[in-house]
């Protein structure tokens, strides 16, 4: 039981990570595709679609990450503490 209390307590900072990395995919994702459109680099303006998957995917990860904090009463998290 203690080992997944030690665990359990990652699961905020797990998701505050997938934020952070969804953040500089959404700075990529607005910079280099435009970039490419600009000077007619193909490979560049490629790039959008994938990365918008992926960024997708990290904000997915951090939504759940936050809602199993709620699930399980994570009171370390403010915004499970106030609601």
């Amino acid at each position: 039981m203690r080992a997944l209390q030690k665990h359990s307590k990652m699961i905020p900072e797990i998701g505050q990570f997938a934020l952070i990395l969804a953040l500089m995919l959404a700075l990529t994702q607005a910079t280099l595709p435009l970039i490419g459109a600009a000077k007619g680099i193909p490979q560049l303006v490629a790039m959008a679609k994938p990365t918008a998957q992926a960024q997708f995917m990290f904000v997915l990860v951090a939504i759940s990450c936050l809602g199993y904090s709620f699930i399980t009463n994570d009171f370390s998290v403010l915004n499970v503490a106030t609601n």
